[in-house]
């Protein structure tokens, strides 16, 4: 609700401003929309219920971080928002895919009731762990060097403070979902799974997803025509 009044209400000022034809007065710097809903989401990340809602409700950080980068509005923030949103998709989609796994595994979306998936659901648990160390932008994966790309853009262009608040949000989101994804992985059992429901053919397809994120965000620029791509975009984008 607060992120819909924030958009709501500066859309409505711009929207005003455009009319009369002239700037909205005393307007906050484009990099403050995605900091408020990166800020807005950050409570229910670090303290999730349910495996799906951990992961829908991550998406608002992540849209935080790639509104922030539009804000800041180079060519080299506006290449690594489209990394970003590449490498978020398709993390995100073996995200889902696994939390739909692990609720079928122990009949229930509670968060709070899944325990030692490492010893009873090995494989499901291998993705669970690197999928989550991926959209938290750990090293190697793709969204740890967009995040990188993104918060250096910030730097870059001066915005110090909400460069280094940016971190901060990060590290808080960062400790809440490692807390509770670990425990899911390393307590002690206290409800015993259906099985290790993750097939032969799901686990080289969830691999490739994540791996082309690290060859993408780590080699973008050795790979010319993936390059030559990203640099026609910003001159769309950027005019």
């Amino acid at each position: 609700m607060m992120t819909g009044f924030f958009v709501t209400s500066r859309t409505a000022r711009v929207t005003a401003a455009a009319v009369r034809g002239s700037a909205p007065k005393a307007a906050p710097p484009p990099w403050t929309l995605g900091q408020e809903i990166f800020t807005s989401s950050q409570p229910t990340c670090s303290a999730p219920s349910s495996c799906w809602h951990t992961w829908a409700y991550s998406s608002m950080e992540n849209i935080g971080i790639m509104v922030a980068g539009i804000g800041v509005f180079s060519a080299f923030s506006l290449k690594a928002v489209m990394l970003h949103m590449y490498s978020h998709a398709m993390i995100k989609f073996v995200l889902f895919y696994i939390a739909g796994t692990i609720i079928q595994e122990y009949q229930t979306r509670n968060m709070m009731r899944i325990h030692g998936m490492i010893k009873d659901v090995p494989h499901t648990a291998t993705f669970w762990l690197t999928g989550m160390l991926g959209i938290l932008g750990l090293p190697p994966m793709g969204l740890f060097f967009s995040k990188f790309y993104i918060m250096a853009s910030m730097f870059r262009e001066g915005h110090w403070v909400a460069g280094s608040l940016l971190i901060i949000l990060l590290a808080g989101v960062l400790i809440g979902i490692l807390y509770h994804g670990m425990r899911m992985l390393c307590d002690k059992s206290k409800r015993q799974p259906l099985g290790d429901l993750l097939g032969a053919t799901d686990v080289p397809v969830l691999a490739a997803l994540l791996l082309l994120t690290c060859v993408v965000g780590a080699g973008f620029e050795n790979i010319p025509w993936l390059n030559n791509l990203l640099n026609q975009a910003v001159r769309i984008i950027g005019g």
